[in-house]
């Protein structure tokens, strides 16, 4: 199998990794994050909270497989892998249910997982939040091959699902503004969708989705079955979408207070990424504060 890969983002958000001096490296905390179809890298200085390294790739398989070559990707990787202080690691997956903390049973999480209507593959490794949020820990699956490639590395890497960190910053936001508030997450054709108050979790899900009109009859079909008001509420967009986007342009069609999450406070940005959107990488960001 042939793994093609792209720079998803444009060059001038991507830091060569040989800029970095050894000691930075030591000092600093390595954010993973991956999908079957993008994979992003960066490293955030542990006492500054200062960016240092930012890599987005698009990647493409060739061949049978479904997924790329992560062994390879990762071996690319070593310098950061070895070096860092610890790893936090998170995997795009629609294979995750929220798990209430008195019913949590590791040695069922295949079965808890079924149970929220997912279905893990036999290729795939179940797995939970040893943190909690909101009184919930989240069983998720991901692909033992991606497990096994970070083996090695696995006393100093935390895994979570993607959709941890945003929850954590939906909360956040939901206590600031004292009220509802919808969040969505957007990357390659699928998006998270979380509702919650202060507080409290009210929905949390992810949807594929083809086409802008795919992805606002999910987002209407949530809000109107939970009561939601699209002339009152907050809707928070964040993730690598435009604002010119035909789907944020359909969005504004149907929903009056679309928003942008800004960029997730105490990361700290030089000049170097100073032009990347506050909204894009959010979740991916927000990782930073969830450990």
């Amino acid at each position: 199998m042939n793994t093609e890969i792209k720079h998803r983002v444009s060059n001038r958000y991507n830091l060569r990794e040989e800029s970095l001096q050894p000691f930075m490296v030591k000092e600093s905390r390595l954010l993973l994050e991956f999908s079957a179809r993008e994979i992003s890298f960066a490293l955030i200085h542990v006492k500054t909270n200062q960016l240092l390294f930012l890599n987005n790739l698009s990647v493409v398989s060739s061949g049978n497989a479904d997924l790329p070559d992560f062994e390879k990707l990762i071996s690319e990787q070593q310098t950061l892998l070895e070096n860092s202080k610890d790893i936090v690691f998170c995997w795009k997956t629609p294979e995750f249910t929220l798990v209430p903390q008195n019913l949590l049973d590791i040695s069922q999480l295949p079965q808890l997982l079924r149970a929220g209507g997912c279905d893990p593959e036999p290729d795939e490794v179940c797995l939970y939040t040893s943190k909690s949020i909101s009184d919930y820990h989240i069983a998720f699956s991901i692909p033992a091959k991606v497990k096994t490639t970070l083996e090695s590395f696995s006393e100093k890497t935390m895994f979570f699902p993607s959709v941890y960190p945003l929850l954590n910053a939906a909360l956040q936001t939901a206590r600031i503004n004292d009220g509802k508030i919808v969040v969505v997450n957007v990357f390659d054709e699928a998006f998270e969708l979380v509702v919650a108050e202060s507080r409290k979790i009210l929905f949390c899900n992810s949807f594929p989705f083809r086409s802008p009109e795919d992805f606002v009859y999910f987002l209407l079909l949530v809000t109107e079955n939970i009561g939601l008001s699209n002339d009152k509420e907050s809707f928070y967009f964040c993730g690598q979408i435009e604002k010119n986007s035909a789907i944020f342009q359909l969005c504004q069609k149907y929903i009056r207070h679309l928003k942008w999450m800004d960029r997730p406070g105490g990361i700290e940005i030089s000049n170097t990424f100073s032009s990347l959107p506050s909204h894009f990488f959010y979740s991916f960001f927000q990782l930073h504060h969830c450990v």
